[in-house]
Parts: C-alpha cells; structure tokens; sequence
C-alpha cells in the first residue's frame, strides 16, 4: 500500500462516516445523551520507515470536512518515535505482534511515569481523567507502546500516553489515530476501518465515541490538551501547527488577548522588490490597542535540554533562537515598514520549546 492510497481510504473512510452521522443527528436518527457533538477538523498524515499514521484533531459541532496535512520527513525513522515522547524512549511495555488487526484502545491512558494520577492533574487533564481507564505501569521510564514492523493495524480513541524522563512527564493525547503497516493491502486496510463502526459490549461504537463531548467538559482545556499533543508530536510540520489555529481561534485570543488574528496573509515586501514579491508570515495578531504584532510559529526543540549554548562567559542563543530572531527582524522591517515598527509594534516569536 502507498502513501497516497492510506490517504485516500482513511480520508474517504471517515469523511463518508462522520457525514452519515452528521446526516442522522440533523433528522433526528440519532442523538448525543449527556453530550454534545464534537467533529474532527484536521487530520495530519505521517508516513514513517514501515507504517502510515493518520491522527485527527480539532473540534466542531458540526462535520464539514477534514482538512489533511501531510509529513513525510521520517519516513526513514521508526514509528515508534511517534508514541515516545523521549529521545532514549525507544521500547514500550506494550507491544503489538505481527499480524494483530484492528486492535484498539478505547479511553485508556498509558502510563509509565511513576503517578499517572498526579500527572495528569499537573497537566490539566482533569476532565479526561474521569473517563480513562489509567494503566499504570512499574518499570519507569520505559516507553508505552511498540508496534512491530509486519502486519498491523492499530487505533487510538481518546487515549493518553504519559512519558517519563527523571521527573519530566509529557502527556500526548490522541482523540482519534489510526496506524497501518506498509505491507497490508487496500482490502485489508478497508476491511480493518470496517471495525470502527462495530458495537462490542458498549452503546456506541469507536466512532461515535469520538464524536460525543460529554456535558460539563471544559472546552478551553481539550483545545489546549490537543494543541500541546499536536506541536510535541515528532517532526509535525509548522503549516498544521497554523492549520489548527486557524480552526481554533481562541487558542490565540486567549493566550495573547489579541483582538483578532490573521493566517498566513500574502503582503508585498516594504519597499517593492521584484525578486521578492510577497511574503507570508504565520500570524499577524491584533493588539488591544490596535497595532498588529508578528507572530512566527516553530515546531518543538524536543531533543534540546537549553535555548543557550556556550562557556558561561560567551553564552549565547543556539542557531534555531537567532535564526528566528532574524526571521522576525526581516519580517518587521520589510513587510511593515519603518513607520509601523517604530509605532509600537513588535514581532515575536513562539518556538513552543520544551525541555525533553
């Protein structure tokens, strides 16, 4: 199976799913008891040595489309990386075998931190603790899971997997992933999504289960949960990084008390040049005051264990911090020009780094 076939049968799986059931709750076929509807906005794809990996993110009442962002600079890595969140990380208590279908966990966290509990407080992850089933595992600092390289099919519904490192815990949660070997065909593939739809021994099936938001859960901190799972995810590119803030703008408004914001905005360079004419940055954010701030969004520095390099007498910046300084200085100068920096405005960076 090719990359670009997992695409096709994942994305026309779910699209033709999640719109019945659209369909269905819009003529009363079906209803959320206790909840409301919560469809998926954005699904990125990755592609690794052995496996494809599709996971869905965002939130909307009402299913419209996915928008799909493709990965495909570790497809020479383990995919395995993708469930630890550590470099050293490279094993998991739990490991699937060659052949295992259509295995799923539904609302579990893995753990192998030494509290999980007390963790996922730590992380505001309050309202997902109250419906997860928590295993907790006793030899730390281990790794959660491993998938092995032939034959496999897996999926992930509202799971969290907690990795430890000393007493660092990063928490990644999954409301929706689906992973598939390379050496299974497009029958086998189809076959196996066929399994989301199956009730066994609950009232809803995976899929519905995605769906429904129960009452009372604190939305502000399921969009922060999946944002901080999304940006720590190996090798994400910064274009889903944006895609998902534009589809959950009150992740800016509230971090920033920006007034409104603008995505990627083609803007001609400050003065002309014809070599260059037009540039895009992330996020341009407007301010209570009505100035425009330049936001440049960066992936995590998951390896890096300091923003600073150096002897303590000649300690600097590392190469990624200056090169975004740069980037933000070029940014004010040619694309707003001199009278609208020296206003007020001023260029920042977001490199969400994270000490691993």
């Amino acid at each position: 199976m090719t990359f670009n076939e997992f695409r096709m049968i994942v994305d026309e799986f779910l699209t033709g799913r999640f719109q019945h059931m659209q369909h269905a709750l819009e003529q009363g076929q079906a209803k959320i008891q206790n909840g409301v509807p919560s469809f998926p906005t954005l699904g990125v794809l990755s592609e690794f040595q052995h496996h494809f990996v599709a996971e869905l993110f965002g939130h909307a009442p009402r299913f419209k489309k996915i928008d799909w962002y493709t990965k495909t600079k570790s497809k020479n890595r383990s995919v395995n990386e993708y469930f630890q969140q550590f470099q050293t990380l490279t094993g998991g208590l739990i490991r699937t075998q060659a052949g295992s279908r259509a295995g799923a966990f539904l609302g579990v966290t893995l753990s192998d931190c030494r509290d999980a509990s007390v963790a996922l407080a730590r992380l505001n992850l309050q309202d997902l603790q109250k419906k997860l089933t928590i295993l907790q595992y006793t030899r730390f600092e281990s790794g959660t899971l491993f998938l092995t390289n032939e034959n496999v099919s897996l999926f992930l519904i509202d799971c969290v997997l907690l990795n430890s490192r000393d007493e660092i815990v990063r928490a990644k949660w999954m409301s929706l992933c689906i992973v598939g070997t390379k050496d299974l065909s497009t029958i086998e593939l189809e076959r196996d999504l066929s399994y989301l739809n199956l009730t066994k021994g609950s009232p809803n099936s995976p899929l519905e289960y995605r769906v429904h938001l129960p009452i009372g859960t604190n939305s502000n901190r399921i969009t922060d949960t999946e944002f901080r799972s999304l940006y720590l995810t190996p090798l994400v590119r910064e274009t889903a990084i944006g895609g998902y803030v534009q589809m959950q703008p009150e992740l800016i408004s509230r971090s920033t008390g920006g007034k409104q914001f603008i995505h990627e905005l083609e803007l001609a360079w400050q003065p002309p040049n014809d070599s260059k004419p037009a540039i895009r940055p992330d996020i341009l954010i407007q301010r209570a005051d009505g100035y425009w701030d330049i936001c440049d969004l960066k992936t995590a520095e998951l390896w890096e264990r300091s923003l600073v390099t150096g002897s303590p007498s000649r300690r600097r910046f590392k190469e990624q911090v200056l090169d975004g300084a740069a980037q933000l200085a070029q940014y004010a100068h040619n694309v707003c020009g001199e009278q609208v920096c020296n206003s007020g405005a001023r260029p920042y960076l977001v490199s969400y780094h994270r000490k691993p």
